[in-house]
């Protein structure tokens, strides 16, 4: 019994440090790393970047390895994925639909 007990208690701890520290980066990231990762961000009201706050902590490794690989000061947007709504070369020669 007191095996399991201690395992629980290990998974917890972890989880607990995983949480913290996602909820520390995600105050510095939120300030200071968004803009710099995405240009869309930039300018964003603090009501944004508290409404993504528990989505940063819960990704914060992927968003810190992205944050270290931006280059300089221009932001490097996410590829947009190829869709017909996206893509002239599909969407060429086709008028309003009536």
């Amino acid at each position: 019994m007191a095996g399991y007990e201690n395992f629980v208690r290990v998974v917890l701890t972890v989880m607990a440090a995983y949480a913290a520290i996602g909820l520390i980066f995600g105050l510095v990231f939120i300030s200071a790393g968004l803009a710099r990762i995405d240009s869309q961000a930039k300018g964003a009201g603090w009501g944004f970047r508290l409404l993504i706050l528990p989505g940063v902590a819960a990704f914060w490794p992927l968003l810190l390895r992205r944050w270290m690989n931006a280059s300089g000061d221009k932001a490097s947007d996410p590829p947009i994925a190829p869709n017909p709504h996206t893509d002239p070369a599909r969407s060429a020669g086709r008028g309003a639909q009536a």
